[in-house]
């Protein structure tokens, strides 16, 4: 489960291996943030609450961090690249 959720209104997937996903969207309407989630195409996923998927919101300052590097790299592979220079 990739679409939005009642917090979080995805606007674009960045990353995705086909189980794990990171996407940047709108949370509670209000500010830009990066979610992500692992997933199963016909099921729930993690995080879930109630038994309904949910994303997992990384703090403000990592979303303006992999904002940065997405805007300067122009690639998918932003999660990767990110690795790369955390090592």
């Amino acid at each position: 489960m990739l679409e939005s959720t009642s917090m979080f209104e995805v606007k674009k997937i960045i990353y995705n291996d086909g189980s794990f996903a990171v996407a940047k969207g709108i949370w509670d309407g209000k500010s830009r943030r990066i979610g992500m989630r692992w997933y199963e195409e016909d099921g729930i996923g993690y995080p879930q609450t109630y038994g309904k998927p949910q994303w997992f919101m990384l703090p403000k300052t990592l979303t303006r961090i992999i904002d940065m590097y997405y805007r300067n790299l122009k690639s998918k592979l932003v999660v990767e690249e990110l690795i790369k220079h955390i090592n």
